[in-house]
This record gives structure tokens, C-alpha cells and sequence, in this order.
């Protein structure tokens, strides 16, 4: 039996994510309303990804970079960690 996965991004948590952290401090309000009422109503883990790299390429690059230096994911990867972790339910179908 084949399952599907489906994630239900909240978008709310996301803006809650970018706050806390200090991301998406590159960005003006529409690309920022774009990544929270249009980019977060996917529901694949491509969608999670596209998410993730929106809020990576409007934040400080730098910053985000050396926050994640440790990991041994690339700092995209390493966001997707938290919006999954933090800001999805996980639908299984």
C-alpha cells in the first residue's frame, strides 16, 4: 500500500519562525506576503523547500550562514528542518 505525505505549512507559524530567528529581514511586504499567503499554501515537501529558500534569499545571508555552520546540511536544509518541525502538520493519506 502506497501512502502519500502532505504537509500543511501554517503560515502563521512560519511568520512566528521568521521573527524569532530574525529572517526575512531582506524583503519588502509583498514578497513577504507572497512567501506567507501563497508559497505556504503548498503541501509537498518541494513546497516546504520553496519556502525555505524564499526566506533564505531575503534574510541576511551571512548571518543565516554562520548561525548554521555547524551543521553539516546547507542552511536552506537546515531552515526546512525548522519549518517542518515547527510549522507543518504531516498528513499521511
Amino acid at each position: 500500500m502506497t501512502h502519500e505525505i502532505r504537509f500543511v505549512i501554517d503560515w502563521g507559524k512560519v511568520r512566528q519562525e521568521c521573527i524569532s530567528h530574525n529572517w526575512y529581514t531582506r524583503g519588502n511586504n509583498a514578497e513577504y506576503e507572497n512567501m506567507l499567503f501563497t508559497l505556504c499554501k503548498g503541501n509537498t515537501l518541494e513546497d516546504v523547500y520553496r519556502v525555505a529558500r524564499d526566506i533564505y534569499e531575503h534574510s541576511d545571508k551571512e548571518r543565516i550562514d554562520n548561525y548554521f555552520a555547524e551543521s553539516d546540511k546547507e542552511p536552506v536544509k537546515c531552515i526546512m528542518d525548522y519549518i517542518i518541525n515547527e510549522c507543518c502538520y504531516i498528513l499521511i493519506e
